[in-house]
């Protein structure tokens, strides 16, 4: 019976932590699991080469057979590897119930920044490797206390399938209903104490327990195809300080926990929150203002024990899911997923043992037996002059008198060379991979839209590895936030640089747009396509750009220039600058046109002001005639006034003389003509 802290055995005893962690541990080496782990190991052993066992190395021996290895699982597994890499997903955040889209943005800044401190490219390959060959990867998000200066950093590692323990009654793709899974690790009592410094006498204490059952051994394999590994290395001790170098039993285990919270609602405005236990007590509790409704939210908690007994750490995350991340390859409702080298160790093993009748043929070929009675023939010198051109071979009868008998070797049948070639496209069928994929140009198609074509076949054939890993980084996402709201509480100035070389940012991680109580959604955003694909749809946007359909920015996203970022920033400027010349070319032209319109007007007013001035000048000429004929008008009058005046004066007088002589006066003819 499984026993919980705080109840008892028959012996009235409480159960620690730690011995419930040592129960679970060995309850989960279940024997549907070691079948699992010797087939992941079996899996492992043919990637790297491992391929003949002990008892088939020693029979090959016996029959004069080549051990020979062509490793076809190898270039596979790395041409799915580099596939499902072509096909990476980035992680990203949207804001819940219409959030503010600047903390969302603010969020996938501090996820990229997560990603760079812990060299994710190198831990994503660990993963997806894993997620091939062993049929299930792991995601491990974790604080690394000692990161910054002892501040702490969050951070994400792979771990290897054979140190997580999960339930063996989970049935959901990413474990989320497994009651506990367990992290157990094998090392020394100085790595230990340096992951836990202020426990090293309890750690020093537990060495040397709970050490049977580890990890699976190495495979009874030659010395030239065994690599070396981890299950080949094996523990090292050291005569220097053996104390610290003896063995230990590590064992991290996260359970999920229901811990009480409160439905708060205000009456007036209707408004809701989720608060904890302490804050309800404080903030709420008594206040007629508010309604409140019992509800608990889900966490995880983290036991760190060592051996049976010590236990190193306890904590209460703050995380919706398990920060141990799942990624199976094909699922089949169990922890215990399979890859897709279990698909191929057959054929694989086919292939070898191929190859190997070949080579003994050919052996036999070069080498024929040789049927003679003792005694007819120099066996020495028989086998020295076989093996040359135009050796002599002397014998001499027997009783019989029948000469020695060169017994040729059983040629092979076509059929047999023919179907290694059916076996090679089996195997690539099988894993969905092809020749053509490692670069093999003799059965690629003679046309780029049938190259197309099958690439595009062949990638539909990833589709369930990307929607497992999809989801993966999408529930790793998730469990970054969670741990980056609990654990940057305190001002922290974080440096982001884009994948492609973008500029710096720096986020502010103890301000207000890091606070713990708000809710984000993590999506993933789809990955790139492969090279072939991506290629002709770059060629297909330069086409569209080039006439007129795409604009620059969209051609240049669909492309994978490196610095893809600043060149959009770039578009951007010069477009912007475009812009602004061409307003400045309007206005230049619009004064153009002012100023040639001007010019007319100036020349028009020129004219007319000479035209003016014409007029004016003739005008004052004008006057200035008739001012000279209204004066020589006003002379003439005088004068012709002065001469009436003096004529009526002469008639006077000459009236005046004829009076005084006595004579009338007689007209005077030519004075009167005059």
């Amino acid at each position: 019976m499984r026993l919980w802290p705080g109840k008892k055995s028959d012996t009235d005893s409480t159960i620690t932590e730690a011995q419930i962690s040592a129960q679970l541990y060995r309850e989960y080496k279940c024997s549907a699991r070691d079948f699992w782990l010797a087939n992941i190991t079996t899996a492992m052993k043919f990637y790297l080469g491992e391929q003949w066992t002990q008892a088939e190395l020693d029979i090959l021996a016996e029959r004069g057979q080549a051990d020979i290895v062509i490793n076809r699982i190898f270039p596979i597994v790395q041409q799915k590897l580099a596939q499902l890499s072509a096909h990476r997903a980035t992680i990203r955040t949207l804001p819940v119930e219409g959030g503010d889209n600047k903390k969302a943005l603010l969020w996938n800044m501090m996820i990229d920044y997560v990603l760079q401190q812990s060299h994710f490219d190198l831990v994503e390959t660990q993963m997806k490797r894993d997620h091939i060959v062993k049929g299930l990867g792991y995601y491990f998000a974790y604080i690394d206390p000692f990161a910054d200066d002892g501040r702490g950093e969050v951070k994400v590692r792979s771990l290897k399938p054979e140190l997580v323990f999960v339930d063996p009654n989970s049935q959901e793709p990413d474990f989320s209903d497994a009651d506990n899974i367990l992290i157990s690790r094998k090392m020394t009592v100085r790595q230990a104490a340096n992951m836990f410094p202020n426990k090293e006498d309890k750690i020093v204490d537990a060495a040397g327990e709970i050490l049977d059952d580890d990890e699976p051994q190495a495979a009874q394999t030659s010395v030239d195809q065994r690599a070396l590994n981890r299950g080949n290395v094996g523990h090292l001790t050291s005569t220097v300080d053996p104390k610290y170098t003896q063995p230990v039993r590590i064992i991290e285990r996260f359970t999920r926990v229901q811990i009480l919270h409160h439905l708060v609602t205000s009456v007036e405005l209707q408004e809701q929150d989720v608060v904890d236990h302490k804050t309800y007590l404080q903030v709420y509790k008594d206040d007629p203002r508010y309604e409140a409704a019992d509800v608990y939210r889900l966490y995880v908690r983290r036991i760190v024990s060592a051996g049976e007994n010590v236990e190193l750490a306890k904590e209460i995350q703050p995380v919706r899911h398990y920060p141990v991340v799942p990624s199976p390859n094909i699922f089949l409702e169990t922890p215990f997923p399979m890859g897709d080298v279990g698909n191929l160790i057959g054929m694989q093993r086919e292939k070898n043992k191929r190859r190997s009748i070949q080579i003994h043929s050919a052996n036999h070929a070069s080498t024929p037996k040789i049927l003679y009675e003792e005694g007819t023939i120099n066996e020495e010198i028989w086998d020295e002059e076989m093996h040359k051109v135009g050796g002599r071979l002397p014998y001499q009868l027997g009783a019989t008198g029948n000469p020695p008998i060169i017994i040729q070797g059983l040629s092979l049948p076509n059929a047999f060379f023919t179907q290694e070639g059916q076996l090679d496209h089996d195997m690539d069928f099988s894993a969905g991979v092809f020749p053509m994929s490692h670069g093999d140009t003799s059965q690629a198609p003679e046309t780029l839209g049938a190259t197309l074509a099958m690439e595009e076949y062949s990638n539909r054939r990833l589709q369930p590895n990307v929607d497992m890993l999809g989801h993966a980084k999408k529930v790793l996402g998730e469990v970054i936030i969670d741990l980056c709201q609990d654990h940057y509480t305190l001002p922290k100035y974080v440096r982001v640089v884009g994948d492609e070389g973008g500029e710096e940012m720096w986020v502010n991680s103890g301000e207000d747009h890091l606070d713990r109580e708000s809710r984000y959604d993590v999506v993933v955003e789809g990955g790139r396509f492969a090279p072939t694909n991506r290629m002709a749809t770059q060629q297909i946007a330069a086409r569209l750009h080039e006439i007129g359909l795409l604009d620059k920015v969209s051609a240049v996203e669909l492309t994978d220039l490196p610095n893809k970022d600043k060149i959009i920033e770039r578009i951007d400027e010069i477009s912007q600058l475009q812009g602004a010349l061409q307003q400045m070319q309007e206005k230049i032209e619009d004064l153009e046109g002012i100023n040639q319109t001007l010019q007319r007007e100036v020349a028009q007013q020129q004219i007319k002001s000479t035209t003016d001035e014409y007029r004016n000048l003739e005008k004052k000429e004008l006057l200035e005639t008739k001012a000279a004929e209204q004066l020589f008008r006003e002379q003439l009058n005088m004068a012709l006034k002065a001469f009436r005046g003096e004529l009526n004066l002469a008639l006077k007088e000459a009236k005046q003389t004829g009076r005084n002589s006595g004579e009338p006066e007689k007209p005077n003819s030519e004075k009167a003509k005059k």
